[in-house]
């Protein structure tokens, strides 16, 4: 009678006592997702904020560029910006169309863009018919977009949309001094929800 089987021999005792039932060696593979699942995690909340997914609306980022040129090659300024701008800075609503902008250029303003009447005053009419010549704004009531900003920027001079003297499609343009500003106002349905959570921030 084979007697292998009844007596186990030392080294399988041995091996049995160091794993005995019910806690053998595939315990640490379940703990491989959640492990996973956590490394996982962090990428994931940060793919979320480079994609603009917050919780609310007054959200913004800031952005430069060297010259008008690269930043209309990067897309990070409308195609009117005329060329042999230096020291682009921009300031841009990550959950809407609202943006500041500001460089040093001291030449004329394109074709496109059209003068106003009354500096910092332009009509319903002055309005519809630039608004009707921006992707972003074509077929919008003037009436819903906003005519002052909710974002702010240290190079920004509070009230410089009232200097305005041409519409760029949707943008608000003004020059002083050899530096251009620009700033292109968001829906009022965006810019409401902003500026009530602002008041809720004070």
């Amino acid at each position: 009678m084979n007697t292998t089987a009844q007596n186990p021999s030392d080294a399988e005792r041995s091996a049995r006592a160091a794993h005995p039932a019910g806690t053998g060696r595939r315990r640490p593979r379940r703990l491989l997702p959640a492990l996973a699942l956590g490394a996982l995690l962090p990428l994931a909340l940060s793919a979320c904020g480079s994609l603009g997914l917050t919780d609310g609306y007054d959200d913004a980022a800031s952005k430069s560029a060297p010259t008008s040129e690269e930043g209309k090659v990067d897309g990070l300024l409308a195609s009117w910006v005329p060329d042999g701008g230096t020291d682009v800075e921009v300031e841009q609503r990550s959950t809407g169309h609202e943006r500041l902008m500001t460089m040093e250029y001291d030449g004329a303003l394109p074709d496109s863009c059209a003068a106003i009447a009354t500096v910092g005053a332009p009509t319903d009419a002055e309005l519809e018919a630039a608004y009707s010549s921006d992707d972003r704004t074509e077929g919008l009531d003037p009436a819903e977009i906003d005519t002052e900003p909710t974002l702010t920027a240290d190079w920004w001079p509070q009230g410089r949309e009232d200097e305005t003297t041409h519409l760029c499609g949707r943008w608000w343009v003004s020059q002083q001094d050899g530096t251009l500003y620009a700033f292109a106002p968001d829906t009022l349905q965006i810019s409401d929800k902003v500026r009530a959570e602002q008041s809720e921030g004070e």
